[in-house]
């Protein structure tokens, strides 16, 4: 059978074909959020030692640094999946077929890469992706002939992690010195937005809409001052931790009371500092024999050995990919008297308890920036956050 498959492709396909032995991705770029919804539906984080996953991407620096296209992030999770081979995922840095195949019976083939806006709904504004999947063999098979030359010309993780690593910390140095050149950044990317805004410009030109987003992608409740001693204390624990007992650890040697219900307290604070640092993309959770448990990765033992003052590059590098926070910082640069409280109301939603601490995890973390990076253009502006 061959049929024409319209958006969502998550939706129109993904969700009708749940691999029970084998899986392939061939998509030119990756992001975490799509990635883990895809993660979650085939249940890979507690299967993958059962299923054998192929995953080929485009992979040139430029699609993780300045176009933003793949996630640092999607290379490890991978990684830390039990039993997945190394020698599974290579990069052909020409790639541009989109491709999807599940126990060697099902293929799609699509526009789609697996990001929000090829795989979902989400905003209502994403791309429109079309494909044609198959059960026919005939078709299977021509593909797989081709998909194989396509593989033997690629670059195995092993041998270009380490580069491609080293390159992003050149790049941090380059892109996050000083606050021109993040506005600049800033100013390069590109928004869809969908809802009228009392922000306008002198001719007026929408500034910013609504952007339908999770709550943790605007920023998880936490505080900058505690991620070195969460990233510390997987680093010495790479077994990894439960929620509370990376909570344990954590309120033990930053000298914090235990609390009145020292159980309920140590998993609320150990979720709190460990999803905070997944937000920065420096570990990992995933569940281990039923309870979910927090992983430091390679970016984050990467971190622990900067500086402080590149430790911020990294830290703006992961703020400033996301379109949130982006918004945010043009609003500050172009709406006279922005009120972050006002606009996270209006144009999110949020109110009450929810509304302050996330006003306040912002706050803290435009602190932490202003203290590290010093007097320039970007703290400046920052100022309107007081």
């Amino acid at each position: 059978m061959v049929e024409f498959i319209e958006s969502p492709m998550y939706d129109n396909w993904f969700k009708n074909h749940i691999p029970e032995k084998k899986l392939l991705i061939c998509s030119p770029y990756m992001k975490q959020t799509a990635l883990d919804k895809i993660l979650k539906l085939y249940d890979m984080e507690n299967r993958c030692s059962e299923l054998e996953i192929q995953v080929l991407i485009r992979g040139d620096i430029r699609e993780f640094t300045y176009n933003k296209s793949t996630d640092f992030s999607v290379i490890e999770s991978f990684l830390g999946m039990d039993s997945f081979d190394i020698d599974n995922f290579k990069r052909v840095t020409n790639l541009h077929m989109k491709a999807y195949l599940v126990d060697d019976e099902y293929l799609l083939v699509t526009s789609g890469n697996m990001t929000d806006s090829g795989m979902f709904v989400v905003s209502g504004t994403e791309n429109f992706e079309g494909g044609i999947a198959t059960d026919e063999m005939y078709v299977i098979e021509k593909f797989k002939e081709y998909f194989i030359k396509i593989w033997n010309q690629g670059e195995t993780l092993e041998t270009f992690y380490d580069g491609l690593l080293s390159e992003y910390r050149a790049y941090l140095d380059t892109e996050y010195s000083d606050g021109e050149m993040v506005k600049r950044h800033i100013k390069r990317k590109k928004y869809k937005f969908t809802k009228k805004s009392k922000f306008t410009d002198d001719n007026g030109e929408i500034l910013i809409g609504n952007v339908d987003y999770d709550f943790d992608k605007l920023l998880p409740v936490g505080y900058i001052k505690y991620l070195d001693e969460t990233l510390k204390i997987l680093n010495d624990n790479p077994q990894g931790l439960s929620y509370v007992d990376l909570g344990d650890l954590l309120r033990r040697k930053i000298g914090l009371p235990p609390g009145k219900d020292k159980k309920t307290n140590d998993v609320k604070f150990g979720e709190e500092k460990g999803k905070y640092a997944v937000y920065f993309g420096l570990t990992r959770l995933s569940n281990v024999a039923g309870k979910n448990t927090f992983f430091i990765n390679s970016l984050g033992r990467m971190y622990l050995s900067l500086k402080e003052t590149d430790k911020i590059k990294y830290i703006k590098d992961q703020l400033f990919s996301k379109n949130v926070i982006c918004a945010i910082i043009k609003q500050m640069d172009e709406v006279e008297n922005f009120n972050l409280s006002v606009f996270l109301q209006e144009q999110y939603g949020l109110k009450g308890t929810t509304l302050d601490r996330i006003c306040d995890a912002l706050k803290d973390l435009v602190k932490y920036i202003k203290e590290v990076d010093g007097e320039n253009e970007l703290t400046r502006l920052f100022d309107k956050l007081k």
